[in-house]
């Protein structure tokens, strides 16, 4: 990839237009408005757990990329936020990944954390769609623009939640214990979303999320073992379904760059997204 340009006023205008939709149907300052709030937090029984509403997706700074002239927008889906934080904003969701992307590194080195196993494997998938091959030195991290400049690839995606609500046991804190009625009734908001982000390319980073992520697809067409070419919202995208990077071994793609599921099937998988 050599020439490469962002658009930042159309990053900034789908940044506006997810945060008119956020604010009239999910979550406005700490006013949560969600029309099925009653419903899914009913349905979340567990007397030692708890329920954190409102947590919003975000685009990344330079969300809006052109390639050779291609448009080239990724977006990454989650299953729920895992800080268990309710009301967390568009900007606190991007602050979040600024500070991934500043603070750590693949590898913990002096001074600096290493990501999490979700956050690596984020990093692996966008290092090799930008075609940087795998690595864990920060360097390869950094993404040239034709304007001279140099970015972040995490600066360079939307990660975004199918759930913009998360449930969670106090005492599996990190696993997400969202229940049927939270799945079903997230599809509208993750189907607006996706509309109005217009993703390219969509990564799917967990096994068990894929059947609630797909019925977001108008049509769905096998392409490669884990790729599919999906219509949604009048748009098309490439799809790849992964499992999620801290899975059990050896599917955790997201514990280090040779990882067996990550050599042999993320690695072939983006090689034809490219």
């Amino acid at each position: 990839m050599t020439n490469i340009r962002c658009d930042h006023a159309e990053t900034e205008r789908r940044f506006c237009a997810l945060h008119a939709y956020y604010a009239e149907h999910v979550l406005a300052g700490d006013a949560f408005r969600c029309v099925h709030c009653a419903a899914c937090k009913a349905s979340y029984t567990n007397e030692l757990g708890r329920y954190a509403e409102g947590q919003l997706n975000a685009p990344g700074t330079h969300y809006d990329l052109t390639v050779d002239g291609r448009p080239l927008r990724i977006v990454v889906v989650g299953q729920e936020s895992g800080a268990g934080l309710a009301h967390t904003s568009m900007m606190q969701r991007r602050a979040a990944i600024t500070r991934t992307a500043d603070e750590q590194r693949f590898v913990a080195e002096a001074g600096y954390d290493a990501r999490t196993q979700h956050m690596k494997g984020i990093t692996s998938a966008l290092r090799l769609l930008f075609g940087h091959g795998l690595g864990n030195e920060y360097a390869g991290e950094f993404i040239p623009l034709a304007d001279g400049s140099r970015v972040h690839l995490l600066h360079c995606f939307a990660l975004v939640n199918y759930l913009l609500c998360s449930a969670h046991s106090h005492q599996r804190s990190k696993r997400g214990e969202s229940t049927a009625p939270m799945r079903r009734n997230c599809l509208v908001h993750f189907r607006a979303t996706l509309a109005i982000l217009a993703p390219t390319v969509i990564i799917v980073g967990g096994s068990t999320m894929w059947p609630h992520v797909r019925r977001a697809f108008d049509a769905l067409e096998p392409v490669g073992e884990a790729l599919f070419k999906v219509r949604y919202a009048g748009h098309e995208a490439l799809a790849a379904r992964f499992t999620h990077p801290s899975a059990m071994h050896p599917h955790n793609w997201g514990s280090n760059h040779q990882m067996p599921y990550l050599l042999e099937t993320v690695v072939p998988t983006m090689a034809k997204v490219r």
